[in-house]
């Protein structure tokens, strides 16, 4: 995996632009469908230190590329009314139980891993692990192929999940590859 990773909460606060420059607002939440694990789209808010939240939405298909500095979106026809990104599905992306199919609570997510790549994708969660996890209290990345099942109650992993988890996001392409492949070799 090449492209550059963010966390999702990273993005409150940065630009919306248009690929030809105009500023249409500022991210001011990431909304999370947990049933397919994908994000569903950002509300804006007015620029500045005081900017008020706007009716405008993006919806997360609309999204021509995150950078470093911005959003970028193709147009201000990107934008949508609130609607736009509503769905009976979406959740805050955080505080949310990581459980494995056996029961055992492996922490809670605390945030989504996005690939900034063309189009961008959600790749992982962040997430504060469990007691029973080596590396218990400290935040930790999950690849988002683990997810077996999510609601707003739990996300569900395989036990093995566990042994693709990653502490900082620039080894964690690394960690979503290899564990990519070890559900390629299951498959054969």
């Amino acid at each position: 995996m090449n492209d550059v990773l963010v966390k999702a909460t990273d993005l409150v606060g940065r630009p919306v632009v248009t690929l030809d420059g105009m500023q249409v607002g500022e991210v001011k939440d990431v909304v999370l469908g947990l049933g397919e694990a994908t994000l569903i789209g950002f509300t804006l808010r007015n620029p500045g230190f005081l900017g008020g939240p706007m009716k405008e939405t993006v919806p997360w298909r609309s999204i021509h590329a995150v950078g470093p500095d911005a959003v970028m979106i193709p147009s201000v026809d990107a934008t949508g009314d609130p609607e736009a990104v509503d769905d009976s599905d979406a959740h805050a992306a955080t505080e949310i139980p990581v459980v494995t199919d056996d029961g055992a609570e492996v922490g809670r997510v605390t945030d989504v891993v996005l690939a900034t790549g063309c189009p961008p994708e959600v790749v992982g969660f962040e997430i504060e692990a469990g007691e029973k996890m080596p590396s218990s209290g400290s935040r930790v990345l999950l690849p988002i192929e683990a997810m077996r099942a999510a609601s707003s109650e739990a996300v569900v992993v395989p036990p093995t999940a566990t042994d693709f988890v990653h502490d900082d996001l620039s080894g964690f392409g690394a960690a979503v590859d290899r564990f990519r492949a070890s559900l390629e070799g299951d498959e054969r």
